[in-house]
Order: C-alpha cells, then sequence, then structure tokens
C-alpha cells in the first residue's frame, strides 16, 4: 500500500494536498479496518492495532508530502543555511546537512516506515 500511494503521488504531485485534506470515506474506512484486522492477526491488540495503522498511515502521508517539497536551488542554499541557523539560534547547527538533504529527497517513507515495522515487530515478539 506505501508504494503503490508513493508511486501514484510521485506520479501526480497535485495529488499530495488532496490527500492530505480528505475527508473520510467508507472506502478509506474499510481500508483501515482491514489494516487494523491485519495488524491484530498479527498478534496486536485492537487498539495498539489501531494505533500501529495510524503511525504507519500518518508517517507515509507526511513522508510523501516531504517528498514533494522542491529542494533549494543551490544558488539559495547557503542563504536557506544561514536563515535556519538563525531561527534555531545557534551558528553551527550540528544537524543541518540532513535537514536540507531531507528537502525534496525521493524516499524517506520507504526508510521510516521500515523503522516503524521495526518497532511493531519487536513489540510482538517481546
Amino acid at each position: 500500500m506505501v508504494a503503490e500511494l508513493r508511486a501514484l503521488t510521485t506520479a501526480r504531485p497535485a495529488l499530495v494536498p488532496v490527500l492530505l485534506g480528505a475527508p473520510a470515506t467508507p472506502a478509506a474506512t474499510a481500508l483501515a479496518h482491514e489494516a487494523v484486522a491485519l495488524l491484530v492477526r498479527a498478534g496486536l491488540g485492537e487498539q495498539l492495532a489501531a494505533e500501529a495503522f495510524a503511525a504507519i498511515f500518518a508517517l507515509t502521508l507526511g513522508g510523501i508530502a516531504l517528498e514533494s517539497v522542491d529542494p533549494p536551488p543551490a544558488a539559495d542554499e547557503a542563504a536557506l543555511r544561514e536563515a535556519t541557523a538563525g531561527v534555531l539560534g545557534v551558528a553551527d547547527p550540528p544537524h543541518l546537512d540532513a535537514a536540507v538533504r531531507l528537502m525534496g529527497t525521493t524516499d524517506v517513507t520507504g526508510p521510516g516506515v521500515e523503522l516503524l515495522l521495526d518497532g511493531i515487530r519487536a513489540r510482538l515478539a517481546a
């Protein structure tokens, strides 16, 4: 599901704001039901399964939104870094390079979902 949604929004970036602001539909609720049921069958309690699905869904949409951000033009990167340092109140923020690289990156969703799933798997194994 994550890969399909990412492929769809990569091909049609105008869908990102529509997805983020869309009301709940019967089809979306049915999808959530099936995802929760799958996680319950895997061994999570119903509430934890619902929370896990919500986290996966939020991470997926958030990652897609982040991927749709245009990276800063190379000519503007120094000004962006300087302005960000000002907002943070630190002359040389230690993780600024990683934050700048996130803007317009091609895949934050996949690795993030894998990290989240690792946590769910660890919970199931405990």
